[in-house]
């Protein structure tokens, strides 16, 4: 068997496979934030119907950010990834980034976001109504779309292909890493080849990526 590389697995998704299964759980983020991105959107909401002053969009803008900004970080305990973007004090535009190299989001509507609301903060800009409508419906599409990586989301999955034996990943987010494992009968013997790969590790994200796929591929 061949060293479990992101390209030695790539090539194993790849071929047809004759089983799978996987295992599924909420992702426990209580605790870690006061105020829910959930909570964080319906205040957004309101405060666009609201009726107290043409501050009340400067409201909404923000606690639209603040709602995907806590997605985000929510998706980053997930995958294992919060506690290096704490050391390295990762930007909002790099958490996109990250994230968009993994398969999780298209970067470009949230940086319109994120450009609406540095305008807000640091020009002074008030920002436009229908601006503010579309940052809220896109902060709401956004939490729908990524909930299934939090809510009931694949923490392992398992598969088998006749030629290359059987493939088992693990996202251990809270040991902030990713266990790769494939077993093959050979000559009446358990072969098991067997790799921890780290969120400080430099593929790590590379390892996430075919993770992602596979959690879509067997979802």
């Amino acid at each position: 068997m061949m060293e479990l590389s992101p390209k030695w697995i790539q090539a194993y998704l790849e071929h047809p496979l004759t089983e799978n299964d996987t295992c599924s759980y909420d992702i426990n983020i209580e605790g870690c934030f006061e105020i829910e991105p959930t909570q964080f959107l319906d205040f957004a909401k309101d405060d666009l119907t609201a009726s107290y002053g043409h501050h009340h969009n400067l409201n909404c803008l923000s606690n639209t950010k603040r709602a995907i900004e806590g997605q985000i970080d929510s998706l980053l305990i997930a995958f294992g990834l919060i506690n290096k973007s704490k050391k390295e004090r990762w930007s909002f535009p790099k958490k996109i980034e990250v994230l968009t190299t993994v398969g999780v989001i298209s970067p470009k509507i949230l940086n319109r976001i994120n450009k609406q609301r540095n305008l807000l903060e640091h020009n002074y800009k008030n920002p436009q109504e229908p601006n503010v409508e579309d940052a809220v419906d896109v902060a709401e599409l956004f939490l729908e779309c990524t909930m299934k990586y939090l809510k009931n989301g694949i923490s392992e999955f398992s598969c088998s292909n006749e030629d290359y034996g059987n493939l088992y990943l693990e996202i251990e987010n809270s040991l902030c890493q990713i266990i790769i494992e494939i077993t093959k009968f050979e000559a009446d013997q358990i072969r098991s080849i067997k790799k921890n790969v780290r969120a400080v590790d430099d593929d790590y994200l590379e390892y996430l990526k075919l993770f992602l796929n596979g959690y879509t591929r067997y979802k």
